[in-house]
């Protein structure tokens, strides 16, 4: 045993029993160290032989109870004398609560370190994951939802009021030409451009650019407040857009967007070129409805040309009109009745200007009309109604190279049963043969730049 010492202070005797301060303060607290204290200042007072003695009775009492000394980590201890005694000393009950909070301590790390691992996985995950891209659309009464390659939905977006019955049909004329998926912004990303129609044809329909995600990115409304013809006639909206094709640029301001618009009762069809952004670069009158829309880089110079097809009411004849989309603007001037012509535009500045012959067969006809347009590597392929019809197959079908030249004209089995039937009632006095059907070639006019070419070669 030590001598009879007295110890007046905690770190006194924390140093004596080779503890902290604040293990000792527990011991007497929770083990019964004996601890004195002098009157009302609290000072304490512990004689180095109690302390041993206390030390001891707990020795004892630790190699007793039978059970295996551990650590923290679980492993056993040492059993010698001096390592149960310190051990004894080191770790009294009290320590179990702390050995608890350091366990839910690390637990608690753990999983913040296994959470950060997961979310680091999925960031890489998401960004090497292929993104679903839009090539499609459905329409759902209100509804537009655009598709993936799977068919599978990738967004929708509900509009105010229902949809033009049948007006999205799955065929594809009605499906592809009220709305079209390109890459307008120049990032390898579609947009989705959409003609938005209703029953309400009181309004002019608008033309709706959704971004890959399915945000809203602008709105056109096509048409003017009022045009005016040289007879005096007003045309005031609605105007309905029919078509929308758009050419890809590097930019959204190199992109060009392209929809034609009919006046909902009278002649005036506008065309109208727009950037990525939905800003209004070109504007193009025409005398008629230009219904059928395609591109192609007819001239070889690595840009696309808009080729449009319809009816020119001046003429009263099935026309095919090709714009430069940088330079679509104005409205023709040489229109005969000059009452048609419209009024406060600049003179228009079209590539080209193709007018196709009225057969015998439109006889009593206002007009024939371009009801299809379709270009290939070498051809454009030009189908004209002989009739105005909506269910009219009195078709002539004209070929042209890409540099205008007619290369071929023939016609519909309807078109020459049609033919005979009139010679039967006495309106024709002759029959259809291949000579007047290349004469219909010989009679395709051909404008650029106002000066007429021969149509054939």
């Amino acid at each position: 045993m030590s001598d009879l010492v007295e110890l007046r202070t905690w770190k006194q005797v924390a140093t004596h029993l080779g503890v902290a301060v604040r293990t000792a303060q527990n011991y007497e607290r929770e083990n019964g160290l004996p601890i004195k204290r002098l009157g009302e200042t609290g000072q304490i007072v512990a004689l180095t032989s109690e302390l041993d003695t206390w030390r001891e009775s707990r020795l004892i009492s630790r190699k007793t109870d039978g059970a295996p000394l551990v650590d923290a980590a679980g492993a056993p201890q040492d059993r010698s004398e001096e390592s149960i005694a310190s051990t004894a000393i080191a770790a009294p009950t009290s320590a179990e609560p702390a050995v608890q909070t350091l366990y839910r301590g690390r637990k608690f790390h753990g999983l913040l370190i296994l959470t950060a691992i997961c979310l680091v996985l999925i960031a890489v995950g998401v960004s090497f994951w292929p993104p679903r891209t839009v090539v499609d659309y459905r329409t759902e009464v209100a509804t537009l939802i655009a598709v993936d390659q799977a068919g599978t939905e990738v967004w929708r977006h509900s509009f105010p009021a229902p949809f033009t019955e049948n007006g999205y049909a799955n065929a594809q004329a009605a499906h592809l030409a009220h709305a079209a998926i390109a890459d307008i912004q120049g990032n390898g990303k579609r947009d989705i451009l959409f003609i938005y129609m209703t029953d309400d044809r009181s309004l002019s329909f608008p033309l709706v650019c959704f971004s890959p995600s399915g945000k809203e990115r602008w709105r056109f409304q096509a048409g003017r407040p009022d045009v005016t013809d040289a007879s005096g006639e007003h045309y005031y909206p609605p105007y309905w857009p029919v078509i929308v094709q758009a050419i890809p640029g590097k930019s959204s301001e190199s992109s060009r967007v392209m929809v034609t618009s009919t006046h909902n009762l009278e002649a005036p069809d506008q065309v109208a070129v727009l950037d990525g952004n939905g800003k209004l670069v070109g504007e193009y009158w025409h005398p008629g409805h230009l219904v059928r829309m395609a591109h192609y880089d007819l001239d070889g110079d690595g840009k696309d040309e808009i080729v449009l097809g319809g009816v020119n009411n001046g003429d009263k004849a099935a026309t095919m009109v090709i714009l430069d989309p940088d330079n679509a603007n104005g409205s023709p001037t040489g229109i005969t009745p000059s009452g048609l012509r419209l009024t406060g535009f600049k003179p228009s500045s079209e590539k080209a200007v193709i007018l196709f012959p009225r057969s015998d067969v439109a006889q009593g006809k206002p007009y024939n009309r371009v009801i299809s347009l379709q270009i290939t590597k070498d051809r454009i392929v030009v189908v004209t109604a002989e009739d105005i019809a909506d269910t009219s197959r009195n078709l002539i079908i004209y070929q042209l190279d890409h540099q205008l030249h007619v290369v071929d004209a023939e016609c519909s089995l309807e078109f020459k049963t049609e033919h005979r039937a009139m010679e039967q009632r006495g309106e024709l006095d002759h029959q259809l043969t291949q000579h007047e059907i290349d004469g219909l070639k010989a009679k395709v006019i051909i404008k650029r730049a106002g000066v007429v070419q021969a149509a054939v070669k």
